[in-house]
């Protein structure tokens, strides 16, 4: 019979790990925090996906602003103050009609008839240029300046997109877009 003997210690406690660190803003799986610079708020948010993305992703919401009371962060159609003030019945005079130009209703409530309206392009007027003889859904410079930040931002479909802001009702039709037969 041979007797032999065994070390109690492994090899593995010999050698250490010799993996580079991940660098911070390459982790995922991660808790984070981020603190406004204007205020005392802070987000804490938790993602499966690498941190620098995510983070990506919070600047670029950051960038979109809204149109109805330009702050940043959130679009028309989410806009709370667009929402309340709509439906308060105190604040209808700051709610101005596309079609008419008057306050204290929208369009889709719009009374006047757009056949009988002048329906001349001088009476058309646009909520983003502030220009006259046009609406906002076929104004140039907002088109341009959609163009140019689709350019700028390759590639990002996560964030919200102005263009896609829907403006006015869809039930009701505009001078430019009704047919003249009509």
């Amino acid at each position: 019979m041979r007797v032999s003997f065994y070390s109690v210690n492994e090899l593995r406690e010999f050698i250490g790990v010799h993996k580079d660190p991940i660098p911070r803003d390459k982790k995922s799986k991660v808790v984070y925090k981020i603190s406004c610079k204007s205020c005392d708020a802070s987000y804490v948010g938790q993602t499966c996906r690498q941190l620098k993305s995510r983070i990506t992703e919070h600047k670029n919401h950051i960038r979109t602003t809204c149109q109805w009371c330009d702050k940043p962060s959130h679009s028309a159609n989410n806009c709370w103050k667009k929402q309340n003030e709509q439906h308060n019945p105190v604040n209808k005079v700051k709610v101005v009609c596309q079609i008419c130009n008057n306050f204290g209703h929208n369009a889709r409530d719009c009374r006047s008839k757009i056949g009988q309206n002048a329906a001349s392009s001088d009476s058309l007027f646009c909520r983003y240029c502030k220009g006259q003889g046009h609406l906002l859904e076929s104004c140039e410079l907002r088109i341009a300046s959609n163009n140019r930040r689709k350019i700028n931002e390759q590639g990002n479909s996560d964030g919200p997109s102005k263009s896609d802001v829907a403006q006015g009702s869809e039930g009701v039709s505009h001078p430019s877009t009704s047919k003249k037969g009509q």
